[in-house]
């Protein structure tokens, strides 16, 4: 966009050419859906800007992981094996493109041909060595990443349980859990009579029901998904609860991720938070519900 890009010097003129009139607008004036669109544009931007735990961190703290500074060596022994010396994929792409740069004719040519190569070879070891780490490295840092930004990445990616949160069954006894990735996890809780409500059996007779159910089938799936079972106000019976969150599948996403379980007794969190992300098998988690008051 040049000079007439935001911020620009001939920004308005940019604009009035793009919109038929300048976003800013006289004082008072409607501006239009374009300038309505640049502000929440702006917002968004600045919501990224002051992220407490920033992009630069992120990637900071991703070069300094253990399992990805153990993988670009695995990387680079690997590429060594087929011929190519290089210490990580960024030192073979720079390698590249300053032979390229060299070349001309036939020669370049048959530099063409052999980043072709190369990058099959990249290809190759990257499966191996880079990508299983950087599954391992997300798991680790994306939790923390989401939590800490949690009120930016609201501004920037609204996420639409927010707008649905009126939606969700509540009472005497609620269990919600929210995960953020299209892996399937699936909630089923135990009432004191030993009857479970899962997703093949929603409704138990007690009274308690599941009323959301996420992430099936893959095709359906979302990146914020929630689950929740409740009983309505005076409907709970009093005794002994049993939780369990299963790992069903991947849905096309990394491994098991992390999630959020709340556990609502008469309105009041009393139970909540993230086991171990890697664990592959049921977890479970157990209260006492005293009746309704």
């Amino acid at each position: 966009m040049g000079t007439g890009g935001p911020g620009g010097s001939e920004q308005a003129a940019y604009e009035e050419a793009l919109f038929g009139s300048a976003l800013s607008g006289d004082e008072g004036a409607d501006p239009g859906c374009a300038a309505a669109g640049r502000a929440t544009l702006d917002a968004a931007l600045a919501a990224l800007g002051s992220l407490p735990y920033s992009l630069e961190q992120l990637e900071a703290d991703a070069a300094a992981h253990p399992a990805w500074v153990a993988s670009i060596q695995a990387w680079s022994a690997c590429m060594a094996e087929k011929g190519y010396s290089a210490s990580s994929p960024e030192d073979l792409i720079a390698a590249q493109r300053a032979a390229l740069a060299l070349s001309s004719g036939d020669a370049a040519r048959s530099q063409a041909e052999r980043e072709r190569a190369a990058a099959a070879a990249d290809f190759a070891c990257r499966q191996t060595t880079l990508d299983p780490a950087l599954e391992q490295v997300a798991a680790d840092l994306a939790p923390a990443f989401v939590e800490r930004n949690r009120t930016q990445l609201a501004a920037l990616i609204p996420l639409p349980e927010e707008a649905a949160e009126a939606d969700l069954g509540t009472g005497d006894v609620q269990i919600t859990l929210r995960w953020y990735s299209t892996v399937d996890l699936d909630l089923s809780v135990a009432d004191p009579s030993g009857d479970s409500i899962d997703f093949g059996h929603k409704v138990s007779a007690s009274g308690g029901e599941l009323d959301r159910d996420a992430n099936w089938p893959c095709d359906t799936g979302t990146s914020t998904p929630v689950e929740n079972v409740f009983w309505p106000p005076g409907g709970a019976p009093a005794g002994h609860y049993r939780v369990t969150v299963t790992y069903r599948g991947g849905c096309g996403a990394p491994g098991p991720q992390p999630f959020e379980l709340l556990i609502r007794l008469d309105g009041e969190v009393r139970a909540g938070g993230p086991p171990d992300h890697r664990h592959r098998g049921p977890l479970t988690y157990e209260f006492d519900y005293g009746g309704s008051r």
